[in-house]
């Protein structure tokens, strides 16, 4: 059972490291960069993996496998070059679903195609200009020699159960913080 020093120790610890991540300007490749950013969405421990969802089995079946990977193409109007970010989602080594909001502009070994010299405004055009610099295949090829796999289309039914899980996660999170902040004001 930590004691509040240990615990005011690990906090403190945690919260370095997190200023840390959030100074950090560059990282050598895409794993580092999960690695430091990942944010675990839903664990083996919470309630809404053993509920009618029954996800415990099959996320540590799927352990490695990504799905959800989408590419931001942000409105260029007003702004000369941007960063390309990627949202991936995955299932962890422990059979936890993580997701890391990716900047490429950060990862060294994109650098050639992270920044755009476009002044478009049309997200299609936008879209269109990731494909041609190849930033799709080229995460997904680092994804692979990572030992990340793609979720197959016969593991739909287990994405739903995710995304159920998940969006149940974020109401019971929600209910839990209107509980406590009742309970903070009652008099």
């Amino acid at each position: 059972m930590p004691t509040n020093d240990e615990e005011f120790l690990r906090q403190e610890q945690t919260a370095e490291s997190q200023e840390w991540r959030e100074k950090q300007d560059s990282y050598a490749d895409l794993g580092t960069y999960i690695k430091m950013n990942k944010q675990t969405v839903l664990s083996q421990e919470d309630p809404e993996v053993f509920g009618p969802h029954n996800l415990k089995n099959d996320l540590r079946a799927q352990r490695g496998e990504y799905f959800g990977v989408r590419f931001n193409v942000l409105n260029l109007k007003e702004v000369v070059g941007f960063p390309a970010k990627v949202e991936i989602s995955y299932i962890d080594k422990d059979g936890n679903v993580a997701k890391v909001d990716v900047d490429l502009s950060k990862i060294l070994t994109y650098k050639d195609v992270a920044i755009f010299g476009s002044m478009s405004s049309n997200s299609d055009k936008n879209q269109e200009m990731l494909d041609q610099r190849g930033i799709p295949d080229r995460v997904d090829e680092d994804l692979a020699k990572l030992g990340f796999s793609h979720m197959n289309s016969m593991d739909i039914e287990i994405r739903k159960k995710i995304d159920a899980a998940t969006s149940e996660k974020r109401e019971r999170l929600g209910r839990e913080a209107r509980e406590q902040k009742k309970k903070e004001f009652d008099f």
